[in-house]
């Protein structure tokens, strides 16, 4: 194993790519008064490292001269190659993954016209730590084509139509990404078992969309937004849980596909609907506050609520427009049909002994708490 200096021992990164071996570590540096590299690099050999030696080293495409900044393909397909600590701008796109497996795009800051990176049948690899920005087309971080168990984590990704885009692949986690000023802030197109973790998303023009059925969406943070979270009428047996959802410009959730669980979520001060659903969900132990429209609307049949807090929505607190749904134990003061907010077991209880308690994410959801703060003449008992 070698470790080779660009440009001491070569003048281009293609010269050294062209020339290493498995295990070798290709270190670069900037160029004498800090001039770009500008070139296309091409990476067939499995297992390498190429590290930019410092914060500035750039390769400039010179804006639509050159395609692609890093392209991680061949026929035998590569893997264990890592690309760490680059500037990239004025490319097209910024790094390609085609086939293999278990790279690594680590820490790269990429400013380029169409996608920043690109992961197309490729599985285990991990995109982690990279600032990725567009002029408002592309995508900003695009895994498809049956890339499957992919990590993509920590990533800013601003200035695309969409930031974060999972399609037709399975077992992908996003964790800790910060998606902001796109036009949607991501959308899995199909792509099962996706696990959304900890995401931040803001100020987009467009919904976020998730059309993948086994998926888990939980502690992301949606606001400011004009649009919703829309989960598909294709997307079963989902689960939505301690995510915050606040302030956009359209419905909280907005659920079309069976069986999703939506639990534990607070949900506040949207421009229509907290929660509106179809059939067949279980909406559990939400705080649902001051939305423009319902707090939680009900539009299909056989739904479960059960122990949410419900306030201060401005149209109804609970809209049931189905049939066969059932509610007990939410507190809200406004519903049509109106028993539904006296359908309570809470009552029964003085909020101190509340039988809940012991397992609702240490929040009783019958007393006031910052977490969810509906008040309530019961709360002061």
């Amino acid at each position: 194993m070698a470790i080779i200096n660009v440009p001491n021992d070569f003048s281009t990164i293609q010269e050294a790519v062209d020339i290493v071996s498995e295990g070798d570590v290709i270190l670069v540096s900037p160029k004498e008064n800090m001039e770009p590299y500008n070139e296309e690099v091409h990476i067939t050999t499995n297992n390498i490292r190429i590290i930019a030696n410092g914060k500035n080293v750039l390769l400039d495409g010179t804006i639509g001269s050159l395609d692609i900044a890093f392209s991680i393909t061949s026929v035998t397909d590569v893997s264990g190659v890592e690309i760490k600590g680059f500037k990239i701008q004025n490319y097209n796109d910024g790094i390609l993954i085609s086939g293999g497996n278990y790279n690594r795009i680590i820490g790269n800051k990429i400013m380029v016209t169409h996608r920043g990176i690109i992961c197309a049948l490729s599985v285990g690899n991990l995109i982690w730590k990279n600032e990725v920005k567009g002029n408002g087309n592309g995508d900003g971080i695009y895994v498809g084509l049956q890339s499957d168990s992919n990590w993509i984590i920590e990533n800013v990704v601003h200035g695309y139509n969409v930031g974060l885009r999972i399609e037709e692949s399975r077992g992908n986690a996003l964790a800790c990404n910060l998606s902001f000023n796109n036009g949607i802030g991501f959308a899995l197109f199909p792509s099962p078992n996706t696990l959304l973790l900890g995401n931040e998303v803001f100020k987009t023009s467009g919904q976020r969309i998730i059309s993948s059925p086994n998926s888990v969406l939980i502690n992301n943070k949606i606001n400011c937004n004009d649009g919703e979270l829309v989960v598909s009428i294709e997307s079963k047996n989902c689960i939505l849980s301690e995510n915050e959802i606040k302030r956009n410009s359209d419905n909280g959730i907005a659920s079309g596909g069976d069986f999703t669980i939506i639990e534990e979520n607070n949900i506040q001060e949207n421009k229509e609907d907290g929660i509106i659903v179809l059939n067949k969900n279980t909406i559990i132990r939400n705080c649902i506050e001051c939305n423009k429209a319902n707090g939680i609307n009900i539009e299909g049949d056989e739904n479960n609520v059960v122990q949410n807090k419900v306030c201060n929505n401005k149209v109804l607190d609970i809209d049931d427009n189905g049939t066969d749904n059932e509610f007990a134990d939410n507190k809200c003061s406004t519903s049509d049909p109106q028993d539904i907010c006296k359908n309570c077991h809470y009552k029964y209880y003085h909020y101190g002994y509340c039988p809940y308690k012991d397992y609702y994410c240490e929040y009783c959801p019958y007393k006031y708490t910052k977490y969810c703060p509906c008040r309530y003449e019961h709360d002061y008992d």
